[in-house]
């Protein structure tokens, strides 16, 4: 679902691989909003970038950055944050393209099953823009209720230009879904987070279809950490950080179920840009966690060795090359506090 207000994600970029024997020369920091990009034309220190940009979260995600891109270069392995104006004004026309081709290649799978409603779908979600047709509803099927996504349902507006807007944005939500829960799935065995997905039609309709979550919803109250379990904690700061989550200002999209484990119901705002700030009262997302649950660094690696041949077809090239250094940030800030590694 997406938020109120503007949104703000951190594009860094830095202009030359110079020795950091000086330190980083000159490191730029692009703030972007909803396409309009502005660009800070100096050499930065750790402080200049948080007195200007202070939504970013200053102990753990900066330095780590800085580390990741030291690395990098050191490294050389080119530039990891240059991004240039062009390429963001075409991200939305190739968000289009790929959410489409990946459509295409679903109606096409014979293998995705065909189930039936067993009772009226009933509204799970608020209603998506300004059509009263929710994002996701509750359904009755095979016995068991399940939330489900409709793909390319179209939108009955009267309005063409709105009709239009709702149709692809239906579509690219349900990508960033699917491909959030594929991240997950792949990488991230043994973990509980993301409710367990899977591709149907219904009634002969493409969807996403996900086990219904009960538990309590905090959306819009106060998360109270001791009620949450330490590893699920620090799992749910870690994945929302990886893949760019915008969409959990004031607890939205959150659940917390039986035994404090923390659930994202839904993530069709996320795979967006490169590092994303706080935002409102948004901690999920913009933090790196306390610890390292067991087994998470593992699947951050199997991320970067196979994520291109897994899963970079359905993603844009700004999502698959960000997607990446999001990872390489986490091991950088692992290396930077070792002792943070191995928690239960």
């Amino acid at each position: 679902m997406r938020g109120s207000g503007l949104k703000l994600f951190i594009l860094l970029c830095i202009s030359s691989q110079s020795s950091f024997a000086a330190g980083i020369s000159d490191l730029h920091f692009v703030a972007s909003c909803q396409g309009a990009v502005l660009r800070l034309q100096a050499p930065l220190t750790t402080k200049d970038v948080l007195e200007k940009y202070p939504q970013l979260e200053k102990s753990r995600v900066v330095p780590a950055t800085l580390h990741a891109i030291r690395l990098r270069v050191l490294k050389r392995s080119g530039n990891p944050l240059r991004i240039s104006e062009s390429v963001i004004e075409g991200c939305k026309a190739q968000s289009e393209t790929i959410a489409n081709d990946w459509l295409a290649q679903l109606l096409r799978d014979p293998r995705i099953p065909n189930k039936f409603l067993e009772a009226p779908a009933e509204p799970f979600t608020q209603a998506f823009y300004k059509i009263q047709e929710p994002a996701v509803e509750k359904v009755l099927v095979d016995g068991e209720w399940k939330a489900f996504r409709a793909i390319d349902r179209a939108s009955s507006d009267n309005d063409a230009e709105v009709a239009a807007i709702y149709n692809q944005s239906r579509i690219d939500g349900a990508r960033r879904v699917w491909m959030s829960f594929q991240i997950f799935d792949r990488y991230f065995q043994g973990f509980e987070h993301l409710p367990q997905s899977k591709l149907v039609k219904i009634n002969g309709e493409l969807g996403i279809l996900s086990d219904f979550l009960e538990g309590e919803n905090i959306q819009g109250k106060e998360l109270k950490l001791g009620k949450v379990e330490s590893r699920s904690l620090n799992f749910a700061h870690l994945f929302q950080f990886l893949i760019g989550n915008m969409d959990l200002a004031a607890n939205d999209n959150l659940m917390l179920i039986k035994g404090g484990k923390l659930y994202n119901y839904d993530t069709d705002v996320t795979l967006i840009g490169a590092i994303h700030g706080r935002s409102g009262s948004q901690d999920f997302g913009a933090y790196l966690p306390d610890h390292y649950p067991r087994g998470s660094i593992e699947g951050i690696r199997r991320l970067l060795n196979n994520v291109d041949s897994d899963l970079g077809r359905n993603l844009t090239a700004e999502e698959l090359y960000f997607l990446k250094f999001r990872a390489e940030i986490i091991l950088a800030d692992l290396e930077l506090r070792p002792e943070s590694t191995e928690a239960p």
